[in-house]
């Protein structure tokens, strides 16, 4: 995949760099770092939304929201919650 995303770059890089060795080196020690990054992202992503979040998570995401979790609520009924309050936020 760092090699199709390098391949990609260069191409929508300016016709002014295309080809420059100092460039071309920068722009690849840029986005394989960008590439080292994006893995454990993707790990985190899933618990970034209501619908994966559990426990904890989804009381932070409550809370962004300005909500609040009632006494023994389970995670699926105050996910369920937070999306129908959200909603009529939106």
């Amino acid at each position: 995949m760092k090699k199709t995303l390098l391949t990609d770059y260069h191409a929508l890089s300016p016709d002014a760099s295309r080809g420059k060795a100092r460039f071309i080196a920068l722009a690849e020690a840029v986005l394989s770092q960008v590439m080292d990054l994006m893995a454990p992202t993707a790990i985190l992503q899933p618990g970034r939304s209501v619908a994966g979040a559990e426990g904890a998570q989804l009381d932070a995401i409550a809370e962004v929201l300005g909500l609040t979790r009632e006494s023994g609520m389970t995670d699926e009924v105050f996910r369920q919650y937070l999306l129908t309050q959200s909603a009529f936020e939106g």
